[in-house]
């Protein structure tokens, strides 16, 4: 073995070991780079978001109207009806309501609050297909719960 074999062979030893170290540090900066990276993203905080608006109206894919909301000067009120049709209902002196009404228009579901010299009264009412006689659940001023079954 003649001595430019040997720094050859020596040349090709040494060059494949830094390949290997090569291979080994690019290895490690991928991971590095992939931990950082996903250390950033994860810890990105997603800002809290309001939307204002005067009225919310709601359409299904046709572009046919199916629920409205929307303030009124005392309060909030709308309905939401089946084929499409809204009405909308501003608060009473009683306060607010949130009415759902059958494919035939008739109310089935009352929502409220209802004010009165004792305060503020929250009621759920389920009416039945004529929209009248059904049944409720009323809580009162000072938190007393009443059920009603039929009228």
């Amino acid at each position: 073995m003649t001595m430019e074999d040997y720094d050859i062979e020596y040349l090709a030893k040494r060059l494949d070991r830094l390949e290997n170290e090569n291979r080994r540090y690019k290895r490690v900066a991928t991971l590095l780079l992939v931990a950082v990276g996903s250390v950033f993203l994860m810890a990105q905080v997603q800002p809290k978001r309001v939307v204002e608006a005067e009225a919310f109206v709601l359409k299904d894919e046709t572009g046919k109207t199916r629920a409205w909301l929307g303030m009124a000067k005392d309060g909030a009120g709308f309905t939401i009806q089946p084929d499409g049709k809204v009405e909308q209902h501003e608060a009473t002196e009683s306060g607010p309501i949130l009415q759902f009404l059958d494919k035939d228009g008739k109310m089935r579901v009352l929502l409220g609050v209802k004010r009165d010299w004792a305060g503020e009264t929250a009621y759920v009412s389920l009416l039945d297909k004529h929209g009248s006689r059904g049944s409720g659940l009323t809580v009162a001023p000072d938190g007393s719960p009443s059920l009603r079954f039929g009228q």
